[in-house]
């Protein structure tokens, strides 16, 4: 059984969990760009945010493979993967602000 709040819990080796603030079924691509944004803003190395991405698409395709048909009788939603393209794809390049200053 699924419980009827599940959030979307992912940690990455020594960093903490990251949480979209929605259940897993309520996740789009426009929140993951919004968390990765602000890991960015963060400071968080592009390697690290990749890493989060990877986890948040894992763990979306464990629930769309194990979860998916119990989501939808309990919510009424088809659970979707809010990882698209554009946001699995980012370059690993380091954007944070620490180092914006020096490509001016």
């Amino acid at each position: 059984m699924i419980p009827k709040a599940v959030g979307v819990p992912v940690q990455v080796e020594h960093h903490g969990p990251v949480q979209l603030g929605k259940p897993v079924w309520e996740a789009t691509a426009d929140d993951v760009d919004q968390v990765v944004g602000a890991m960015a803003a963060d400071g968080l190395l592009a390697s690290t945010r990749r890493r989060y991405v990877q986890a948040l698409s894992s763990f979306h395709r464990f629930l769309i493979t194990r979860r998916a048909g119990e989501i939808e009788a309990l919510f009424g939603v088809r659970l979707t993967n809010p990882i698209d393209e554009f946001n699995a794809s980012r370059p690993v390049g380091d954007d944070s602000p620490r180092l914006l200053h020096l490509r001016a």
